[in-house]
C-alpha cells in the first residue's frame, strides 16, 4: 500500500512515532498511523517527499459484525476509515480510527505468547485491503466473508526505509 505524508503536518503533535498519512486510495482523509519500525527509519522519515510504501495493519478493540441484510437497511452509510479524534482542522492526534468495511476473508489464530484466540480478518474498505486482528472474545458474531465489520482500530505500519544512494569510490 502506498501513501503520502500530510504536507501540513507529517507527524502527530502528541506522538513522535505517529505519522499523518494520506493513503493513495483514500487521499482526502488524513490518518494517524503508528510507525512500528520508527527506530529503524528514524525521525527523519517525516521530511520525506513522494510516495511512501506502507505495510499497514490494524488491531481492533470494539467491533460489530453486520450481516449483508442488516447493511442493506442503511444504504446511505458507505464504507469508511476515518481518524477517531482529529483536531478541528482534521489532523489526527492518535493512531486510532473508526471503520466499516466488507469482510473478504477471516480465519482463527492464537497468540503464541498469551494463548488468546484471535480472528485475523482481511477487510475491504472502499477498495483498501486491510488486515485486522480482533480478539475472538471481543467479536460478537461470526466474521464470515461477505459480512461487514464495524468498529474502532489502532493503525500500525512498517514504513519502508528511504533508498540511500552511496557515492562511488573516489580515487
Amino acid at each position: 500500500m502506498t501513501g503520502r505524508l500530510d504536507g501540513s503536518s507529517p507527524r502527530s503533535p502528541r506522538q513522535e512515532d505517529v505519522a499523518i498519512v494520506r493513503l493513495s486510495d483514500l487521499p482526502l482523509v488524513p490518518l494517524g498511523v503508528e510507525v512500528r519500525n520508527f527506530v529503524e527509519v528514524g525521525p527523519t522519515f517525516s521530511s520525506r517527499d513522494g510516495e511512501l510504501t506502507l505495510h499497514l495493519n490494524a488491531v481492533a478493540d470494539k467491533v460489530e459484525v453486520i450481516t449483508p441484510r442488516m447493511r442493506e437497511q442503511r444504504p446511505e452509510i458507505k464504507d469508511y476509515l476515518v481518524p477517531m479524534d482529529p483536531r478541528e482542522d482534521g489532523v489526527p492526534l492518535s493512531p486510532y480510527a473508526r471503520f466499516i468495511g466488507r469482510i473478504e476473508e477471516s480465519w482463527e489464530t492464537t497468540n503464541p505468547f498469551s494463548k488468546v484466540t484471535l480472528w485475523k480478518i482481511r477487510l475491504n474498505i472502499s477498495g483498501i485491503s486491510l488486515n485486522m486482528m480482533v480478539r475472538k472474545d471481543q467479536c460478537p458474531g461470526l466474521p464470515e466473508a461477505g459480512s461487514f465489520l464495524s468498529g474502532n482500530a489502532w493503525l500500525v505500519a512498517d514504513v519502508e526505509g528511504a533508498v540511500v544512494s552511496r557515492p562511488g569510490y573516489i580515487r
